[in-house]
């Protein structure tokens, strides 16, 4: 079984630059494979067919912030360590 793994990026973008990082994450969706890299190195996700979508906005009169976020259950996240299914 494999530890978990875990990706964070925080930077001030500018918006062409986001948008660049987003297609490059809806291309990764699209091929079923999502990679991310920073400088300590790149995170590949495997994804599925079916994903939790969810958006949140919190919004003041100082600031907004939209955060979205993708889930999925990992292929083998429902099999134990001799490759069975679990009910």
């Amino acid at each position: 079984m494999s530890s978990p793994k875990a990706y964070e990026y925080k930077a001030n973008l500018s918006q062409e630059q986001i948008l660049e990082y987003l297609e490059n994450v809806v291309a990764g969706i699209r091929s079923g494979k999502v990679t991310l890299k920073n400088g300590q190195g790149e995170l590949v996700l495997e994804t599925t067919p079916t994903t939790r979508f969810e958006v949140s906005v919190k919004q003041s009169d100082k600031s907004t912030g939209l955060k979205l976020k993708f889930k999925w259950r990992n292929d083998n996240a429902s099999r134990d360590e001799s490759g069975t299914t679990e009910n």
